[in-house]
């Protein structure tokens, strides 16, 4: 007599959970070396002639110096340009558009690489240009 495979396959998982304790773990033992090795080969950074993290040649160097520079000070620049983009916000959403661009602009100026206040700039760009304002 033949069992249809659902009973088959759960006949198996049992002798699977049965089997495994009886073994000792030695599946787990092995599976879990496996990873461990590979664990431990990820987090060790590789040894290179050069210095890590550096930028190796004279033009890469200007260019990481160049975005070094284009970035805020320090988190009080961060901070006060954040206020000046939600009084901006609140000046855009009263339809004051001159006084949003003008703290937009103090914004971009403490942190340029806000992405938020680029796209209000877009936004009022583009509707002064539309509109005429």
């Amino acid at each position: 007599m033949c069992l249809p495979i659902k009973y088959r396959l759960l006949i198996l998982g049992i002798l699977l959970v049965a089997i495994t304790p009886v073994m000792g773990g030695k599946i787990f033992r092995g599976i879990r070396s496996v990873f461990s090795s590979n664990a431990r080969a990820a987090s060790e950074p590789e040894k290179s002639a050069s210095s890590p993290g550096l930028p190796a040649t004279p033009e890469q160097r200007q260019k990481f110096q160049r975005e070094l520079q284009r970035r805020p000070q320090n988190i009080k620049d961060i901070a006060e340009a954040k206020s000046h983009y939600l009084t901006g916000l609140k000046c855009f959403q009263n339809g004051d558009h001159k006084a949003a661009e003008k703290e937009w602009r103090i914004a971009t100026k403490l942190d340029p690489n806000n992405p938020d206040v680029k796209k209000g700039l877009i936004r009022i760009t583009e509707l002064v240009t539309n509109t005429g304002k």
